[in-house]
Order: structure tokens, then C-alpha cells, then sequence
């Protein structure tokens, strides 16, 4: 049989679960139509750690647009006095694509900052039953540590909001099936075990979006903070 709890498999004969304890006697088990999540409303919220914000130097932003100045004022100055070499088009060219290139850049930057403001704002914080882990990509190094991308599909279950407003009960269903994608170290890569769980904040209108704050046990123990 199958614990209700951690999903771990036991002996027909069992009496608890030897992986989380959870009784397996039949006035304990769920009744048809019941939701098990094993989630208890005391457990503690791994609350992320604060990383510094990185703030854009405008020394840079301004050294960048007198260069792109100067590149704008030669051809055309040289336009001006009658020159039509394929040179001075060349650089005019090259220059309007970096200006739509930058921009495009910024309205992609603008957008994400957006969706992060929403995320930390009206964000829902989840508890993510585990039920599956796959890489989404190739391992990285950075700065000598490994990283690896994974695709974490949880079911969501709404947890204790810092706010103290509580759009949703503890433990009520929030989403069937949520997919993070998020770099983790070989350990915590580990951690990813189904019938656990992952803390994470849910963005409210668009479930591809969420931001991963750390894994738990299906004892609710924290076993890692990102």
C-alpha cells in the first residue's frame, strides 16, 4: 500500500509509515473524496534569504548614448558634405539596429521587473506537493559551484501569507499542477524528493511565473532555503 501522506510504499500488515509515520490504520486513512496533502498549518514557511539588489550605474547608460552620439553625428556629417560611401551607410545601419535592439531590450527588462513587482505584491505563497522532478537543461558552473535547471511539477496548496491577509485557508487546494523551472545545486537537486514538498510564491494571473523559496520534508521539516 501506499502511504497517504508521503507516498511512500509499506507493508499490507503496517501500522505506520516508515518513511513519515502517518498512521495506516483504516480510520486514519482518507475516506473516498478526500484530498490528502499532508500539510499541517503549524509547519514554518522557509522564508528566502534577502539578496542584495543590483542597481544599475547611469555613469554607463550615459558613456553608452555618447558613443551611439557619436557614431549617429559622423555619417551624417559626412552625408552632409556629399559622401555616399557604403561605409557611412553601414554605420547609420548599424546604428539604428542597436538603438531597436536596446530598446527591445528594455521593454523585456520593464516587463519582467512588472512581473516581479506583481509576484512580491499580490503573489500567492504555496506549499508544492512534489509530484515529479526532470532536468530542463544542461549543468552549469558559476564561480566554481554546479548548478542544475530543473522542471519541478508540484500540486499547490496555499500556505501562511506574511501579510496577515489570507487569500486563501491553509492547506486549501490552490492549483492542480504547477511547473518551476529553477537551478538548484546537486544537493538540493536531492531534495527533490515526490511526496515532498517546495515552499514557492505563485504569481496571481500567470502560473508560469513563480519565484522558489526552499524544499520541506513531508513532515514539514525545512530542509533547504534558496
Amino acid at each position: 500500500m501506499m502511504c497517504p501522506r508521503c507516498q511512500s510504499p509499506s507493508a499490507e500488515e503496517a501500522r505506520f509509515c516508515a518513511g513519515c509515520g502517518q498512521s495506516l490504520t483504516a480510520e486514519s486513512l482518507p475516506q473516498p473524496g478526500e484530498r490528502p496533502t499532508g500539510i499541517d498549518p503549524s509547519w514554518v514557511y522557509p522564508e528566502p534569504a534577502r539578496r542584495p539588489v543590483r542597481k544599475e550605474d547611469p555613469a554607463i547608460a550615459v558613456a553608452l548614448w555618447v558613443l551611439v552620439g557619436v557614431f549617429v553625428l559622423f555619417p551624417l556629417l559626412a552625408l552632409g558634405m556629399g559622401r555616399r560611401d557604403p561605409f557611412i551607410w553601414g554605420c547609420l545601419l548599424t546604428v539604428v539596429a542597436f538603438i531597436f535592439i536596446f530598446r527591445y531590450g528594455n521593454r523585456e527588462d520593464r516587463k519582467l521587473q512588472a512581473k516581479n513587482a506583481e509576484l512580491v505584491a499580490d503573489g500567492v505563497r504555496c506549499w508544492g506537493r512534489i509530484l515529479g522532478v526532470a532536468h530542463a537543461g544542461a549543468s552549469t558552473s558559476v564561480n566554481g559551484r554546479s548548478w542544475v535547471t530543473v522542471r519541478i511539477t508540484v500540486e499547490a496548496f496555499a500556505a501562511p501569507h506574511p501579510g496577515g491577509a489570507q487569500p486563501h485557508a491553509v492547506g486549501a487546494p490552490v492549483a492542480d499542477k504547477v511547473v518551476i523551472v529553477a537551478e538548484v545545486s546537486p544537493l538540493q537537486f536531492g531534495l527533490l524528493v515526490p511526496g515532498h514538498y517546495c515552499a514557492f510564491t505563485l504569481h496571481p494571473r500567470d502560473p508560469s511565473y513563480t519565484a522558489l523559496h526552499g524544499f520541506v520534508t513531508a513532515q514539514g521539516l525545512v530542509v533547504a532555503k534558496l
